[in-house]
């Protein structure tokens, strides 16, 4: 073999010798990001879990009777949490009310 070809083939095997740490190194820093999205994706389920709990726990009353009407309260929320709020409340006249809003994002 000629130097020529033993300096070119030392140089190359150098070049893979040097990326390849930098990819261990690229690799070390994808896997610690990656173990703290995951910790802080569990800890907003876990908020999202209870904001859920609590949520439920608004709507008191599932079922209500006004006078010859009987109604049922559903609250089932697209993903944990939702918008809207179900209620009903007795009053001199027959009526019912809905309230919603919208939340675009967290913060």
């Amino acid at each position: 073999m000629a130097p020529q070809e033993l300096l070119a083939r030392l140089a190359a095997g150098e070049r893979i010798l040097r990326i390849e740490e930098e990819l261990r190194a690229s690799n070390t820093q994808l896997r610690q990001a990656l173990s703290q999205l995951s910790e802080t994706q569990a800890a907003m389920e876990r908020d999202l879990r209870e904001a859920r709990k609590l949520q439920q726990g608004l709507v008191r009353e599932r079922s209500g009777r006004f006078g010859q009407i009987e109604i049922s309260l559903l609250l089932r929320p697209a993903g944990h949490i939702g918008g809207d709020l179900v209620g009903s409340f007795p009053s001199a006249t027959t009526g019912l009310a809905s309230m919603r809003w919208t939340y675009r994002g967290m913060a």
